[in-house]
Order: C-alpha cells, then sequence, then structure tokens
C-alpha cells in the first residue's frame, strides 16, 4: 500500500527514540518534537476531501470577513486610533522625495513576479513580457499600464510589439482558485492573478516593504532570523511571547481596510486587487477578504498592520519600541503573522488582534513556559528543537532533505538515528554533494575524500571537484528565440533574467532528475552555514556525517 513507507519510517523512528521516551530534559523533549513532527506534512496519500475541505473553510474565512468588525471598549478604541496614525504615517510620509503611494510610482516597482498569472503560459519575465496575453480585471489597471509604457521607450515598443501578436490586454472577473498540497486531510489555496493586476500588486508590494524598512527598521529578507533570535529568547527568560493566527491573509476584511487606512491607499488596494475569485466547484466568489496568497501586496500588507497593532499596544502600555534597524533585534518582531512582543504586552495585543477580526491560534502563541516558535525556529530553554517534517517517500528529493536534516538534528541532540537514516538510506540513489548544495539535491557531505566522490567523479582542469545531484534540470532557451523582441530582452537582462545569452527557466513542479555540477571546495564549513543549521561546532557535524556515510 501506498502509506507502507509512511509504517515503516515511524516504526524505524520510533525504535531509535525509544531509549528517551521516559526521561526527562531537553533531549527527551526534543524526541518527543521529532516523533509528532516526521509525517506531519506527509502528503504521500492525502483524503479525496482536502480540496473540499481547503474551499470549505476558504468560504467562511471570506463570509467571516463579511460581518462587522467587534464592537471596541475604551482601551481597543484608543489603540485602533493610534494604529490609523501609525498607518496614515506609513502611506503619507514618503521615504524619500522620489517614491510616494501613487499609481505611477507603483508601476516603477512593479514586476509580474515568478509564478504563474492568468493569461501567461509560462512563468520566465521575459515571456510574460512579449510572448503573452495580459490580463486585467479593469479598464484602469489597463490604462495604468499603458501609461507606464509611454513613460519608457523600451516598453513602449514591447507593448506594440506583444499586441500586434496576442492582442490588447483581455479583462477577467479576478483570480482564479487553485490548491496545492499541505497535509494528509486539507489542502492549500493558492490564487494565481490576472498578469497586469500582479505588476501592480508586486509593485504596492515593495512600497509597503521600504516604508516598513524606513519607519520600523523591518526588513523582510532578514526578519526570520531576528524573530529566531527573540523567539530563543523568550523561551529561556520568559521575557518575550510568541503568537501566531489562523489563516491571517485570509482574514484581513475590506471593512478594516476601509477603517484603518487613508482613503487614497485604500483606493489603491480596490483598484489593483481581485474583486472575485474563480473556483471550480464553488462558481464566482465576491471577496469580502482584501486578498489571499498569491497576491503580489498580502505578505507586506499584513506584515504593516500586525506591526501598527504592536506599535499601538506599545503606546498605550507606555513600552518604548526598539527598531529591528541594521543589526539590531529590538524589542518586538513581525514577519507576516508570525508575531513576537514583551510577554507584559502579550494580552493587550492578543486582545487588539481579535478586535479587528483576527483569529489567534492559541495552540500555537506561547507567552508563558520554556517553550516558543517563530520563523521556522523551535526553542525549549534556549535550545533549538525543532523537529523534522518529511513531505513524501516517494520524490527522492523529499527523501535526501529528510536524511540531511535528520544528520543535523543528530548532531544537535547528541542522539543516533541508525535504524530511520539506515531505512531512508535504501530508498534513494547513494551520492554525495558539498555542503553548499540545496538539502533536496542529495546527502550533504563535509568531506569529498571520506566519501569517495572524487573517483567517481573526478576533478576539472581547474582542480574543482565534479560530482552529481538531484535536481530540477532548468530549461535553457536562447535568446535567439526572441527575436523581434529586442526592447524585452534589455528590459530582462536589466533585470537578470538572463545569463550568457540564455533563459533560464526552472519550473518547481516539474520532476527532479541526475545532474552534473562542480564545486572549487568542498569540506569547509563557515559559521554562516552553521548559523543557518543551528549548529555549535562544525567538527561534530563532521564527526556525524563521516559515521553516517563512512
Amino acid at each position: 500500500m501506498s502509506n507502507d513507507r509512511s509504517e515503516l519510517l515511524k516504526a524505524y523512528l520510533d525504535l531509535d527514540l525509544s531509549p528517551y521516551h521516559q526521561r526527562t530534559g531537553l533531549s527527551a523533549f526534543a524526541c518527543d518534537q521529532l516523533s509528532l513532527s516526521i509525517l506531519k506534512k506527509n502528503i504521500d496519500e492525502t483524503s479525496d476531501e482536502a480540496d473540499a475541505r481547503c474551499l470549505e473553510l476558504f468560504i467562511e474565512m471570506n463570509n467571516r470577513c463579511r460581518d462587522p468588525l467587534p464592537m471596541l471598549d475604551d482601551v481597543e478604541f484608543e489603540c485602533q486610533s493610534h494604529m490609523r496614525l501609525i498607518l496614515a504615517k506609513h502611506v503619507h510620509k514618503a521615504w524619500n522625495a522620489q517614491y510616494t503611494f501613487h499609481p505611477s510610482q507603483v508601476a516603477e516597482l512593479g514586476d509580474f513576479g515568478p509564478g504563474a498569472s492568468r493569461g501567461t503560459r509560462f512563468t520566465h519575465y521575459l515571456d510574460k513580457l512579449c510572448r503573452s496575453r495580459m490580463t486585467a480585471t479593469h479598464q484602469g489597471v489597463v490604462n495604468d499600464w499603458y501609461t507606464y509604457c509611454r513613460g519608457s521607450i523600451r516598453f513602449y515598443n514591447n507593448e506594440l510589439l506583444r499586441e500586434s501578436k496576442f492582442g490588447p490586454p483581455v479583462l477577467v472577473q479576478g483570480s482564479k482558485l487553485s490548491f496545492v498540497p499541505k497535509n494528509t486531510d486539507i489542502s492549500r489555496s493558492i490564487a494565481t492573478e490576472p498578469s497586469l493586476n500582479m505588476f501592480f500588486q508586486k509593485g504596492l508590494g515593495r512600497c509597503l516593504e521600504i516604508s516598513l524598512l524606513k519607519h520600523t527598521g523591518i526588513n523582510l529578507e532578514v526578519q526570520q532570523v531576528k524573530a529566531r533570535a527573540l523567539a530563543k529568547r523568550g523561551s529561556e527568560f520568559g521575557d518575550f511571547a510568541t503568537i501566531d493566527l489562523k489563516s491571517a491573509s485570509d482574514t484581513i476584511s475590506m471593512n478594516l481596510i476601509r477603517k484603518l487606512f487613508p482613503s487614497d491607499f485604500v483606493q489603491l488596494v480596490e483598484r489593483y486587487r481581485s474583486p472575485r475569485m474563480e473556483t471550480t466547484h464553488a462558481g464566482t466568489i465576491d471577496l469580502e477578504m482584501v486578498s489571499t496568497m498569491g497576491n503580489g501586496f498580502t505578505f507586506p500588507l499584513q506584515t504593516l498592520i500586525f506591526t501598527s497593532v504592536v506599535l499601538a499596544a506599545f503606546k498605550v502600555l507606555h513600552i518604548n519600541p526598539i527598531y529591528p534597524r541594521g543589526k539590531r533585534v529590538g524589542n518586538f518582531s513581525v514577519f507576516g503573522d508570525d508575531i513576537i512582543v514583551p510577554t507584559r504586552a502579550y494580552r493587550l495585543v492578543v486582545k487588539l488582534l481579535e478586535s479587528c477580526g483576527f483569529i489567534v491560534n492559541e495552540a500555537k502563541s506561547f507567552a508563558e513556559g520554556p517553550f516558543r516558535e517563530s520563523c521556522g525556529g523551535d526553542y525549549y530553554l534556549g535550545r533549538h528543537v525543532r523537529g523534522v517534517y518529511n513531505k513524501s517517500l516517494y520524490d527522492p528529493g523529499c527523501v535526501y532533505s529528510t536524511i540531511n536534516l535528520l544528520v543535523i538534528w543528530s548532531t544537535r541532540h547528541g542522539v543516533l538515528l541508525d535504524y530511520t537514516i539506515g531505512y531512508l538510506k535504501t530508498l534513494v540513489k547513494r551520492l554525495y554533494i558539498p555542503i553548499e548544495g540545496g538539502s533536496f539535491e542529495g546527502p550533504l557531505s563535509t568531506s569529498a575524500g571520506i566519501f569517495h566522490v572524487t573517483p567517481s567523479g573526478g576533478r576539472d582542469r581547474n582542480g574543482s571537484y565534479r560530482y552529481v545531484l538531484y535536481d530540477i534540470k532548468a530549461t535553457k532557451i536562447p535568446v535567439s528565440r526572441y527575436l523581434g523582441c529586442d526592447d524585452a530582452v534589455v528590459s530582462s537582462a536589466l533585470k537578470g533574467a538572463i545569463r550568457r545569452g540564455y533563459v533560464s527557466s526552472r519550473d518547481e513542479d516539474s520532476p527532479r532528475a541526475l545532474c552534473k555540477a562542480v564545486t572549487p571546495n568542498w569540506g569547509t564549513v563557515s559559521y554562516k552555514t552553521l548559523d543557518i543549521f543551528n549548529l555549535e561546532s562544525a567538527d561534530a557535524w563532521k564527526c556525524m556525517c563521516h559515521y553516517y556515510w563512512g
């Protein structure tokens, strides 16, 4: 049966961890976490009702956004007044003389994004720009696109050429709902946006990111690292609490946006969001939520809203905010729906979130005890205790990743997993890759000589190691195929989307295969790598790799 591998993996893991089940302390807690996590996100055998449950939840959250916001008490009213001032500052006080929240400036930061869009067959920037039928939800979005193109000779010429081949932009009702596996019981919903809406959504999202960085110091590219640092401290000293929300992106209602944000910003949101969602089994749904994941500004928008909640609570509680600028960690963190605040502010922040219509996930929010979790970091008394999540035992990439993470987990906690890793090794080909490789590409090894990689792969004339990895094989399309699209090619090259005369296309849904690669260095373990994997010693990792692979 299809779940035989899952049952065997669980049996072998229980066998490895059985000596620790009756113990107490850090190692026992970490073993419990690993036992609970290993198959939690496995999708080898998903329920036939997974998509239906996801659609039902989506409709439930959308209907919830239609309901009036809760009545406010005096403290909540004062906090929301502070939130409005904070949000108005982000929108109206431009971060420099050049950029403001205006359609023309939003377009300057626009992008089509790396994923699929309605009306496009391909996901590459160059294909979306010159080999697709543009789509939009209304003529105003199309007019904004034409205005932007007229301001750039490259985009103007390219748009004329594109329209001559594929026609003018097509108006659609909105985004299209699709599903991807999440776990065995329920799928995850994702929206495919019209291409021109996505272009301006990405621009608006980038505006929000720059404003967040300017006014609060939150840099979405590195904030996860700072969040994990605060979560670690909170688990050790109890001075910080972590908050998680249920369906956060699907519970940002238009009612809330109209209530908190200035009217000119609300008009921009309404202009570029998709007002409707097309589904396969429920027809077309009018969206009461602002947007869902797949929209280009959802993540920075929810980060900004939750940041305003935290800062408003600080104002009422007379807590001086320490912003996470530069290398400073600060005394709060917001990254999407991962929120960290001082423990004394926890109750008020939770109360404010609920007054805005959000649902606090109490099972994943922690203000007491020695455990905290945020942004992929699980900490118990200051030690990293996150388990390992296997997505599939039939996809070699997922098996390789599980092996790598289990070896790292074993190094971190000093618990040997002979039966578990031994079983996983029987499911995939025996190959090894250097530590700078991706965890899905093969077992990470810290020494080429120990694992006899050199005899099988050899070295090239530059002395670099040759090896084989398991990866998505990129499709390289020569630029010569885009004859006549010179302006689009120049725009793509300026974005770094063309290298050595080729457009490289990598579709994450494509099957992986064995590919050849080279690396100049094999065995060096940098401090950055140790920090990424939450390891204290490179020598300990090397010894554990030698133990499992030798």
